[in-house]
């Protein structure tokens, strides 16, 4: 009796890539790693263009997992566009946070008559709205 295919050697797996840490060009964040028999190959660009390069890559040595590494490669995209999302968020944040800092500082050299006006201007500007 033959049973073919439950035992292929041929391991498919889609992961995110890990850039080395002396990598020195531009990374990118949607970039995913596709290991086909112990061959690792970086694959980046748009979705689309991952697709079609993660499906060949399985065609070529397992057809019978194209489907379910595409399903891979989704889910994969989908939490590297959140953690993309995250860190632009946090880092934009900080980029507000210095800003206010800015405020502040200019008006550290204000004497406390000026500080004591400009807050009395505020207060009845915020009681006249």
């Amino acid at each position: 009796m033959t049973i073919a295919g439950l035992a292929n050697d041929v391991a498919v797996g889609v992961n995110a890539f890990k850039y080395p840490k002396d990598y020195s060009k531009k990374q990118n964040a949607t970039a995913v790693a596709v290991i086909v028999g112990g061959k690792t190959t970086k694959v980046a660009g748009i979705f689309q263009q991952q697709a079609k390069a993660v499906a060949d890559a399985v065609a070529a040595s397992r057809p019978d997992l194209t489907v379910a590494a595409l399903a891979k490669l989704s889910a994969v995209q989908r939490g590297l566009r959140v953690a993309a999302a995250a860190a632009k968020a946090d880092r934009m944040r900080v980029d507000q946070l210095s800003d206010d800092v800015r405020v502040v500082e200019e008006f550290s050299d204000a004497s406390d008559d000026e500080l004591a006006r400009l807050i009395a201007d505020l207060q009845n500007e915020m009681k006249n709205n």
